[in-house]
């Protein structure tokens, strides 16, 4: 599996991408099935859900199962924004 392979299958839509100063940056929105389940969860987010989120690659790595990870990081202010395994 591919980084945008794994973005999509944690539910977002891959809006843009490019590379930046040797990095990955990708600007994600939940995609709809997601927003959904999120507003009907009736949790407070601190983000707009419905919203693009610019983040880049801060890591790629494997876990101990020897499967793929990535730590995604928000461009704004470095702040881990999700980890996608």
């Amino acid at each position: 599996m591919n980084i945008r392979e794994l973005i999509r299958s944690h539910g977002y839509d891959l809006m843009e991408e490019r590379v930046l100063g040797g990095r990955m940056e990708y600007d994600l929105r939940f995609n709809l099935e997601k927003r959904h389940e999120m507003k009907a969860d009736d949790s407070n987010y601190d983000f707009d859900i419905d919203g693009i989120h610019p983040v880049y690659v801060d890591e790629v790595s494997f876990n101990g199962k020897g499967d793929l990870y990535v730590t995604l990081n928000l461009i704004s202010d470095d702040s881990c924004w999700d980890v996608l395994e």
